[in-house]
């Protein structure tokens, strides 16, 4: 006999109580090694996240059996989130025994861990995102994970400035995922208009001035925003003492490698960027959601055209409505994406 194949729904589409739970346990919490990971706050975010009831569905037959939630949460904990954060702490180390050798420190370990922890919430989040279909604008969400990825790639070649930089992008992105959202036809006059740039970032019409005064963040957020971005703008704007060949309390030439001042400011900015990104992308989240309940017709989760052709799948006993986009192709199943 072949292998049996199945469709997987959820039986309830919005976790947004359980993302709220699972950012409870940011701030994440510094560890010695990657054993520990179990007794961690990123553990508990990732299941909390992750941890939900599904259905599945017997396409041979119709039947539907229910999954146990915490065991899936807990397999695709080992599965995906372990093979990740190992993964990218395999690539640093690799990086900086082929230049010089060096030994960390236990600080300076315990430091990148927690470093690499948000980098995986962070992960997870977006793949939780993109599986829900609760984003705004794919590319902004997808290059958003590619500047921390390229950062984490030139800090362990040293390059502080440049990785510092990318952490600059990273918040741009994700706080421009929130407001276009809220600001159509700026993001199309953006994606479509060639001399028309990003909108500023903060001041009286920038984006995060926006979100606060339309009650999307509250001051508090604004200013954090604010400040991060305001001393990233230093790396972007090459200040004198942020160049890498430069000593920062000497102002003196110094020569180009692994510099530990330098490289724990910028684990310190990846921490700030990807807690506080995190905060922002589950706001965005969750007033997406609203937004789509709101839609009197279904909307494309990918380039948010209304014009669907629409046929019906039967399993069995089980029918399932296939809708396929007249402008993009995407296909969504009742309580399933699939992409085309």
């Amino acid at each position: 006999m072949g292998e049996q194949e199945f469709l997987i729904a959820e039986i309830d589409s919005t976790r947004y109580p359980k993302l709220n739970k699972a950012l409870k346990y940011i701030p994440l919490d510094e560890f010695n090694d990657f054993s520990e990971l179990k007794d961690t706050k990123l553990y508990d975010f990732y299941l909390e996240l992750n941890k939900t009831e599904m259905k599945i569905l017997n396409v041979a037959d119709g039947s539907i059996g229910n999954s146990d939630p915490d065991q899936v949460a807990e397999t695709m904990f080992y599965n995906n989130l372990m093979k990740f954060i190992l993964s990218w702490n395999q690539k640093f180390y690799e990086s900086l025994d082929q230049s010089h050798n060096l030994v960390l420190s236990e600080t300076t370990k315990k430091k990148l861990n927690l470093c690499l922890a948000y980098f995986a919430a962070f992960d997870s989040y977006l793949s939780w995102i993109l599986e829900e279909s609760r984003f705004y604008s794919i590319p902004l969400i997808l290059d958003a994970i590619s500047e921390i990825e390229a950062s984490f790639v030139l800090s362990s070649s040293f390059y502080y400035k440049q990785a510092a930089h990318l952490f600059r992008n990273f918040l741009e992105l994700v706080v421009a995922q929130y407001y276009f959202s809220t600001n159509t036809k700026n993001f199309d006059d953006w994606r479509t208009l060639p001399h028309v740039n990003m909108p500023r970032f903060r001041g009286k019409d920038g984006m995060i001035t926006n979100l606060r005064k339309n009650g999307k963040i509250n001051n508090t957020e604004e200013e954090k925003l604010a400040q991060l971005f305001g001393t990233l703008s230093a790396y972007t704007h090459s200040k004198y003492e942020k160049l890498v060949h430069i000593d920062s309390k000497t102002k003196k030439s110094i020569p180009f490698g692994y510099n530990s001042r330098y490289f724990e400011e910028w684990m310190n900015l990846g921490i700030e960027c990807m807690e506080i990104g995190l905060k922002i992308l589950a706001k965005h989240t969750e007033d997406w959601e609203k937004q789509l309940e709101d839609e009197e017709d279904l909307l494309c989760p990918k380039c948010h055209e209304k014009a669907f052709e629409t046929i019906l799948e039967k399993y069995g006993k089980t029918e399932i409505m296939l809708h396929t986009c007249k402008n993009c192709n995407q296909q969504i199943r009742t309580d399933v994406l699939i992409e085309k």
